[in-house]
């Protein structure tokens, strides 16, 4: 197996069921690193899979990219969990919980190439440490 310099670029990304390489990594994704105002970008057709973005006040809107040049700011992304807080009422004291929910990885089917997420979910007590 080859393995390339660390400053060197894949040719192409993504296989397609007959095995052959269909796009090329630049076309997918490109990350820019700004030094000036504005913060880090993602540009490429990899924008299309957010359609809603959050604004400043964490509200969701629809992703402007799609009518302008394909680029986003990272901190634009929304989170890919979801969080809903509760109380829990334990042997009379109540605890704070949350329920969280999400895409939580992604899976390749062998044969076909195709990428799927896996959604999973859990429950955590909320303390000061963990309410980031």
């Amino acid at each position: 197996m080859h393995t390339a310099d660390r400053d060197e670029k894949p040719s192409y990304l993504i296989r397609d069921r007959d095995t052959k390489f269909t796009a090329q990594f630049d076309e997918v994704f490109k990350y820019k690193r700004e030094l000036m105002s504005g913060g880090d970008l993602i540009t490429g057709w990899i924008t299309d899979f957010f359609p809603y973005l959050e604004d400043r006040e964490g509200r969701n809107c629809r992703n402007w990219s799609f009518e302008q040049d394909r680029e986003i700011q990272t901190s634009d992304l929304p989170g890919s969990l979801s969080k809903m807080p509760f109380v829990w009422h334990f042997r009379g004291k109540p605890l704070s919980m949350e329920f969280i929910a999400g895409f939580t990885a992604f899976t390749q089917d062998e044969e076909d190439f195709s990428v799927r997420p896996k959604i999973g979910w859990a429950i955590r007590e909320v303390n000061e440490e963990s309410s980031s």
